[in-house]
C-alpha cells in the first residue's frame, strides 16, 4: 500500500512538473536565478553589439539640467509676485483699454489724416464713465455717443460713408464740414443758439479750440447739455421723431399745468 501511495504522489508530481531536475534544482530555485541574471544584466548596462567589429554609435550628449526655477520670497520687501490675480472689474478694465487701444491705432493706420475726436483723449476705461449718460433720453444718449466718436449724421460724416443724396460734405454755411465741432463753434447759422449754450458753460464758446470742445464732452453736467443741444438743432433728422415726441410732452405739460392754474 506504502509503495502505490509512493508511486501516485510521483506520478502527480511529475505531470506538474515539479520533479527535481537532473542538476537537483527545483523549478523555484531555477526561477530565482533567472531574475538574478536579469538584475546583473540591467547593472552592467546594455548587451553588447551583434557585430564586435561595427564601429559603435556615439552616444547622444547628455540632456543639460534643468534651469533651477527662481522662487520667490513673499515675505520680504522686495518680493515680486510673478502674476496678479485680477477681479471681475479689473479684468474687464483691461480687456476694454487694450481693445479700445488697437481699435484706435488700426484706424489711424487706415486713415492717416483722420481728425482726432473727443473719444480719443484721455478715454475712462471704468464704470464711471457711464455717469455722463445718466438722465438722458435715449436719443440724447445716442447723440452724446455718436459727438464723441464723430460718427454721426452730419453731412461731413455721411459723405464719408459715400450715403446716397449726400453731395457734398460741407455745411450749408459754405464756411467748413458739417461736423460737430463746426456746429457748436463756428457755423453763423448757430450763432443765436450757442449764445444760450455758451451761457450755460460759462464763457464764449466762439473761442473754443478743438481741445475744449473735447473737454466739454468729458464732462459730465456741459457733455448733457451739448447732447440736448444738438438734438434740437434739426440737422439730424433721424431723430426728428424723438424731437416731436418731446416737444409735444412739453406742450402737454404746459397745458395741464395751466388748466390746473385756472
Amino acid at each position: 500500500m506504502i509503495r502505490n501511495s509512493c508511486k501516485e504522489i510521483q506520478a502527480y508530481l511529475k505531470r506538474r512538473g515539479l520533479k527535481g531536475t537532473r542538476s537537483g534544482q527545483t523549478a523555484g530555485e531555477k526561477t530565482r536565478q533567472w531574475a538574478e541574471k536579469w538584475v546583473a544584466r540591467l547593472d552592467e548596462g546594455p548587451a553588447p553589439l551583434e557585430n564586435p567589429e561595427a564601429p559603435a554609435t556615439p552616444a547622444a550628449p547628455a540632456a543639460p539640467a534643468a534651469a533651477a526655477i527662481p522662487v520667490v520670497d513673499l515675505t520680504t520687501d522686495k518680493a515680486q509676485p510673478i502674476s496678479i490675480e485680477l477681479t471681475t472689474d479689473q479684468a474687464l478694465e483691461r480687456d476694454w483699454k487694450r481693445r479700445w487701444e488697437e481699435e484706435t491705432k488700426r484706424a489711424n493706420l487706415k486713415s492717416p489724416y483722420r481728425q482726432p475726436q473727443a473719444s480719443d483723449k484721455e478715454p475712462d476705461f471704468k464704470r464711471g464713465s457711464l455717469k455722463r449718460y445718466e438722465g438722458l433720453q435715449k436719443a440724447e444718449s445716442s447723440i452724446l455717443c455718436q459727438a464723441r466718436t464723430g460718427k454721426i449724421g452730419l453731412r461731413s460724416f455721411l459723405f464719408s460713408r459715400k450715403v446716397p443724396d449726400i453731395l457734398t460734405p460741407l455745411c450749408r454755411c459754405g464756411r467748413g464740414e458739417e461736423t460737430v465741432y463746426h456746429i457748436v463753434v463756428e457755423c453763423d447759422q448757430e450763432e443765436a443758439r450757442r449764445e444760450g449754450l455758451g451761457k450755460r458753460a460759462g464763457e464764449n464758446i466762439s473761442f473754443w479750440a478743438p481741445k475744449d470742445l473735447f473737454k466739454a464732452l468729458h464732462h459730465e453736467g456741459l457733455s448733457r447739455t451739448i447732447a440736448r443741444w444738438l438734438l434740437h438743432s434739426g440737422r439730424l433728422q433721424e431723430y426728428r421723431l424723438a424731437v416731436e415726441i418731446e416737444t409735444k410732452d412739453r406742450e402737454d405739460e404746459w397745458y395741464q399745468g395751466r388748466m390746473g392754474r385756472s
